[in-house]
Parts: C-alpha cells; sequence; structure tokens
C-alpha cells in the first residue's frame, strides 16, 4: 500500500505535465491488441497522440473487436509502411 502510494505521488506531476503538452508518440506494433489498448488508455487519459504502425484495414477491425472507441484519422493516426512515400524515398 505504501509502494502505491508513493509511486502515485511521483507520478501524478509526470501525467500532469503529459496532460498539458500531449506528444505524438509512435506504436511500431500498431495491429496488437496490447497496444490498441494502450493507445485507447493513451487517448482516454489525454497523455499522448498515437501513430500506429499497421495496415488500416487490420487496425480497424482489431479496433472493432476489442470494443475500443479508436478512429483512425482522429483520435490516432495511421501508418502504413508499404504504402508510405517517406519509406520509399
Amino acid at each position: 500500500e505504501n509502494l502505491v502510494l508513493r509511486s502515485g505521488l511521483v507520478m501524478k506531476p509526470v501525467m500532469t505535465k503529459a496532460k498539458s503538452a500531449p506528444k505524438r508518440v509512435v506504436y511500431a506494433e500498431g495491429e496488437d491488441p496490447r497496444v490498441l489498448r494502450a493507445a485507447q488508455v493513451a487517448v482516454d487519459e489525454g497523455i499522448a497522440q498515437p501513430v500506429l504502425i499497421g495496415r488500416t484495414e487490420v487496425i480497424q477491425r482489431c479496433i472493432g473487436e476489442l470494443g475500443l472507441r479508436l478512429k483512425p484519422g482522429k483520435d490516432v493516426e495511421v501508418i502504413e509502411i508499404i504504402r508510405d512515400m517517406r519509406y520509399h524515398s
């Protein structure tokens, strides 16, 4: 209990700072259910702007199957490496 209390006190200023200026965070395994859940938490908490690397169709299907509220293009950015011009430069 004491450890949880201390870690909460340490993390509170970190979370407050993250919420005040959310940064883009790239999730390299954007099709993984655990990564999608983490991105949902980041959006819900307002601590980051997730960028998911993966196939749009697969990501959208997984979001639906998991019952998440993420909306590609609004809540998260999706980058498909195969179709991204930066990858082929």
